[in-house]
């Protein structure tokens, strides 16, 4: 069984990432795909929101208002979603004002998280934020294509809009369509025809035909894809991946691809071919970035800074070229932009921000890089950024 996931274009995150009055709920649970822990999912997010509410109580919110708050998120456990529950990825994300409600199916595994804050929290997301640690991948088959989301430990099929052409069979119609199968199983291995010239059909038409079928899906894969810089790597024969590159403007189509028909392979073996193809171009970009980092931290140089009072005036202030977390690190704290001061507390407070995250959001709005590691090479300081100067 497909597990399902939810692309979070550009302007969706922009709108994320907007400012709000608050109170705003994001909520994270991790997903069962298949089986019979797939009941566990519904259960999960119930809990949350038992925690969201008693959260809000504490902020005084009265019941009747918060009811009206949760309702869009409650509305979820209807049995009516039933199938929204079946057909999930790794995790859960969802965020919920008084006006807003969002859900995104993602191939990361998540925690079980629930911040209230002025604004969304993003931070668990960010290995999907960033384009250098997410991949595509595009299965092209003839009778199915399945376009996948990926990021280095997990795939997950993407849920494609209706007026997506994915089955070339239902675009001719079954008596064109084998005459297509009936001139690829019968053409040369220099030349690829595209209908016997025994064929009641005249092929330069169906030529042209099946070219449209591809422009028309190729255009809603770059649509879904638009403001992405992830890579794609394209998965097929080598006659429908001529085709597809043929109709493709989609810039970060891999010239390197997995050659060979991939409804056969499972979506384990899918995953670990195209990894394999995109690793050596997400290490290297992420290298490069680790590598001058140390390289200016090694020399003195002011461009590398590794402690919350630099990094997060700088990341607000539009200083910083690249950003550095350590996953699974927060640091909750105040931040003055007026006196570009930076208070950190032990303990969450009331109108805390997650000085690691806020330095996150400031760095991508304008237009830095961010990563999330597991450790940051040439420091213990879970934060660090190259500046721009």
């Amino acid at each position: 069984m497909l597990s399902h996931i939810d692309i979070i274009t550009q302007d969706q995150l922009d709108n994320l990432l907007d400012k709000r009055t608050g109170p705003a709920v994001s909520i994270f649970i991790p997903t069962e795909r298949i089986g019979a822990d797939i009941e566990q999912n519904p259960i999960r997010f119930k809990n949350q929101l038992h925690e969201v509410r008693d959260r809000l109580t504490q902020r005084e919110m009265s019941p009747l208002d918060i009811d009206k708050f949760l309702k869009p998120a409650q509305q979820l456990l209807d049995e009516a979603r039933r199938d929204f529950w079946r057909y999930q990825a790794d995790g859960l994300a969802v965020f919920l004002t008084e006006d807003e409600f969002y859900t995104y199916r993602v191939p990361l595994e998540l925690d079980e998280l629930v911040v209230i804050s002025e604004d969304f929290y993003l931070k668990p997301l960010l290995p999907m934020i960033d384009g250098t640690s997410h991949f595509y991948v595009l299965a092209l088959d003839a009778e199915h294509t399945t376009l996948w989301q990926a990021t280095r430990y997990k795939i997950s099929a993407v849920e494609l809009p209706d007026d997506v052409p994915t089955k070339l069979s239902e675009y001719l119609g079954l008596e064109v369509f084998n005459d297509y199968l009936t001139a690829y199983s019968t053409g040369g291995a220099g030349e690829r025809r595209y209908f016997t010239s025994a064929g009641t059909r005249d092929d330069a038409v169906l030529k042209e035909k099946i070219q449209q079928f591809f422009h028309r899906m190729e255009d809603g894969i770059t649509d879904i894809l638009s403001n992405t810089n992830a890579p794609l790597v394209l998965a097929g024969l080598d006659h429908l991946q001529a085709m597809y590159r043929k109709a493709n403007h989609y810039q970060y189509v891999l010239d390197e691809s997995i050659d060979r028909n991939p409804t056969p392979m499972s979506d384990k073996e899918l995953h670990e071919v195209a990894w394999e193809i995109v690793k050596p171009i997400t290490e290297a970009t992420q290298g490069e970035r680790v590598a001058l980092f140390q390289q200016f931290s090694g020399q003195g140089n002011e461009r590398a800074v590794d402690t919350l009072d630099r990094v997060v005036p700088a990341a607000h202030f539009q200083r910083v070229d690249t950003l550095f977390l350590q996953q699974g690190e927060m640091r909750w704290g105040t931040f003055d932009a007026e006196s570009s001061t930076v208070d950190v507390h032990d303990e969450q407070q009331q109108n805390d921000d997650d000085l690691l995250y806020l330095a996150a959001v400031e760095t991508l709005k304008n237009g830095g890089k961010v990563y999330a590691l597991d450790d940051i090479p040439g420091t213990d300081s879970p934060v660090a950024a190259i500046l721009r100067y």
